[in-house]
């Protein structure tokens, strides 16, 4: 596999795992606006809503791993 290729697909990677984020967190708002906590819970958002955000979190964290090994990547190769 290329170098090229390589870089290409980790662009792809990022960019499937921003998306996957972005549809974690849009989940949670809108289950959160659907269906707001019970008065009574005073410990914040459900944990469904707190699972999704999590995981939007930890994959937004990821693709950045993937952002930065990109960029390592590429200014290796210029030099």
């Amino acid at each position: 596999m290329s170098q090229t290729q390589i870089a290409i697909d980790m662009n792809a990677a990022k960019n499937a795992l921003r998306e996957v984020a972005n549809q974690s967190y849009n989940l949670a708002m809108g289950l959160q606006n659907a269906a707001p906590a019970q008065v009574m819970q005073t410990s914040g958002p459900s944990r469904s809503v707190q699972y999704l955000l999590e995981t939007s979190l930890q994959i937004n964290k990821a693709s950045k791993t993937i952002e930065e090994l990109a960029l390592l990547d590429s200014s290796k190769r210029v030099l």
